[in-house]
């Protein structure tokens, strides 16, 4: 059972709520990946895809990108980042 809840766990995508919302009033989400980098939503596909882009205030011209599908795991890297990782 353990082993179940391990796996389910490993599923989620580590999201925080932003305290900033989307032009359409929505929620708008921070993800943070394994490596510790900080990416805000991009572009979200009609099948569900989401483009997140990296979220660096420091290095605002970065390209480092990833995609998830839907709000689940795996991530998948579509551009490395030209900087270190640092959480806020």
């Amino acid at each position: 059972m353990n082993e179940i809840v391990s796996q389910l766990e490993s599923l989620n995508l580590n999201l925080i709520v932003s305290s900033r919302k989307k032009k359409d009033g929505s929620e708008s989400y921070i993800l943070i990946d394994d490596d510790y980098f900080e990416y805000k939503t991009a572009y979200t596909s009609n099948s569900g895809k989401i483009t997140w882009r990296c979220n660096s205030t420091e290095h605002p011209n970065c390209k480092g990108a990833v995609s998830t599908n839907g709000m689940n795991k795996p991530i998948t890297k579509i551009r490395e980042h030209d900087h270190q990782n640092s959480i806020k």
